[in-house]
């Protein structure tokens, strides 16, 4: 590092240096801790402008070129976190982004996503968003991915989110401001996608987040083409769309566990994937119907790998609505999938009033000694 002194007499050899690689080496080394103490953001904010107070006296008709300002955002945005400051940052951003014209704002667009993710304080996020917005998405020279790149950081995939910002993705709330100031730049740029893949991103991510685009979003009909063809990916496709919207109507549920069924008949390993997302899906939309919790309840007993235990995962998190499926697994089968109903109900329904009759009358009238004694099991540890 370097105290005021240096930074004035190191500030005019540097402008004067041919732009290379090491050039923001050197910048950012002379906004370094000067002998064990920090540069405090006043500081480091007033030798951005003398910098370019001074690249401007240095230039033609005063004018700064566009790499002093590249140069500037390497040395303040990528540096070790002890050093780095948000603040000294933004105000870069804030005051000399305009010296970059507008087709090549896109450039920056690395350094506001690395300053977006890496902020904790919520004024400053903020304030690094509304850059994004204005100088990236609402930029009608702005290049597709990185605007794509953006939107998709808030994906849930398939997860429960909450609203605090980790390191995969940032708030909910957050893409709501995107929402409010970027909303018909969005749209255009879902409804020109060309590929089908990036179509069926834009749609899963409008389904997810609530953002309306009639256009690219997938109607009933479609998804129950999709849920009733005979290609695998149409269907995962179909089960993707039903689990982003987190809701079924009656039609496309039934078509979905008529699906399932399909596939649980089938050979092999390819059906697995499909039985999979689907109970999954089941589980996310937060079923109610019998039709469903039976088919559930009988994949229970699947034979392809892996499904048993998420049929087990989704009932468990359905709770006590599961009971009367559970209830008649019980009472009329002695196969595995009896066995796993006894130990799913004792832990979707615990306190049910059916669970200590069910699980004595089975044990009693059960010639399976494994099925038994799982189904007492719970009392032995009482006595």
């Amino acid at each position: 590092g370097v105290d005021a002194v240096e930074w004035k007499a190191a500030l005019p050899a540097l402008l004067r240096c041919e732009k290379t690689e090491y050039t923001s080496s050197m910048l950012s080394e002379l906004f370094s801790p000067h002998r064990g103490e920090k540069i405090s953001a006043g500081e480091k904010i007033k030798h951005i402008d003398e910098y370019f107070t001074e690249a401007a006296r240095n230039s033609r008709n005063n004018r700064v070129p566009e790499t002093c300002f590249e140069e500037m955002i390497q040395a303040l945005v990528y540096t070790p976190a002890e050093v780095y400051d948000s603040r000294a940052a933004l105000h870069c951003f804030n005051k000399y982004f305009i010296l970059v014209p507008k087709n090549r704002k896109k450039s920056y667009y690395p350094a506001l996503k690395k300053m977006y993710l890496d902020e904790n304080i919520l004024a400053r996020r903020m304030a690094v968003l509304k850059i994004i917005c204005r100088d990236i998405i609402n930029n009608k020279t702005g290049r597709k991915q990185e605007i794509l790149d953006f939107l998709f950081l808030f994906r849930p995939g398939g997860t429960d989110r909450n609203d605090e910002p980790d390191t995969k993705h940032p708030p909910l709330s957050d893409l709501k401001a995107v929402f409010a100031r970027c909303g018909p730049a969005i749209q255009k740029i879902f409804i020109a996608l060309d590929s089908d893949e990036e179509k069926h991103k834009a749609a899963v991510f409008c389904m997810e987040s609530g953002f309306s685009c009639p256009e690219i979003i997938p109607g009933e009909a479609k998804i129950l083409s999709l849920l009733r063809s005979d290609n695998e990916d149409e269907n995962l496709a179909g089960i993707g769309f039903i689990t982003a919207a987190r809701k079924a109507s009656a039609d496309i549920e039934s078509a979905l566990v008529s699906l399932m069924e399909q596939k649980d008949r089938q050979q092999g390993t390819s059906p697995a994937a499909v039985l999979d997302r689907g109970t999954r899906c089941l589980a996310t939309i937060n079923t109610d119907k019998k039709e469903s919790m039976d088919l559930l309840v009988g994949l229970l007993g699947s034979t392809h790998q892996g499904i048993c235990d998420k049929a087990a995962d989704a009932l468990i998190s359905l709770g006590a609505k599961t009971v009367p499926s559970l209830v008649e697994n019980i009472t009329t089968r002695n196969d595995f999938s009896t066995l796993m109903a006894i130990i799913v109900l004792k832990k979707a329904a615990p306190r049910s009033r059916y669970l200590t009759s069910v699980l004595k009358n089975k044990a009693a009238s059960c010639n399976n000694p494994r099925i038994a004694d799982e189904a007492l099991t719970s009392f032995k540890k009482k006595q």
